[in-house]
């Protein structure tokens, strides 16, 4: 009986300890992962993000794998693109755009510490200090496949996102 205390209480003790750490120190975003059957993981849903942006509960508009750290989604409607780099996301999170579209992407880094910008495929690795700004040029696949972005120091603590087809 008191090994089944014990193991009730550990697992009551790392609900609480997950449920902690999921939560971002401002209350906007969110973080949603699921683990599929071969331990690999994936957004599932998502709240409202930073400044109302997103759709409540409704899910992402693709799939990343790995720890999403969720705050909106924004469509170009030009050629261009703010995209912001905090402690530890980017807002917006998903950017829907035409496929096969070359987009101008303005970077700020509103956090703390520094972060990048990275899209392997495209040879595009940014750096940028606390309150830093930089522009890239990124292209949507044209099959209207997800792109997925990176923070290289940070991608394990959630820090992703994706252009995705859509307008």
């Amino acid at each position: 009986m008191t090994r089944m205390r014990t193991v009730v209480f550990a697992m009551a003790t790392l609900v609480t300890l997950v449920a902690a750490c999921g939560s971002s120190s401002d209350g906007a975003g969110s973080t949603t992962t699921a683990s599929s059957s071969n331990g690999s993981s994936s957004t599932t849903g998502r709240t409202t993000g930073r400044d109302g942006e997103g759709a409540g509960t409704d899910a992402p508009p693709v799939s990343i794998e790995g720890q999403v750290n969720d705050h909106g989604t924004a469509t170009v409607t030009g050629e261009d693109i703010e995209l912001e780099l905090d402690d530890f996301y980017f807002g917006p999170t998903y950017v829907g755009a035409p496929a096969g579209k070359a987009i101008t992407v303005e970077l700020h880094n509103e956090g703390s510490t520094s972060h990048t910008f990275t899209i392997e495929s495209q040879g595009i690795d940014v750096t940028l200090e606390p309150d830093a700004q930089a522009t890239v040029q990124v292209t949507t696949p044209s099959d209207g496949g997800p792109l997925v972005f990176h923070c290289r120091f940070h991608d394990t603590q959630g820090m992703r996102g994706a252009f995705y087809a859509g307008t």
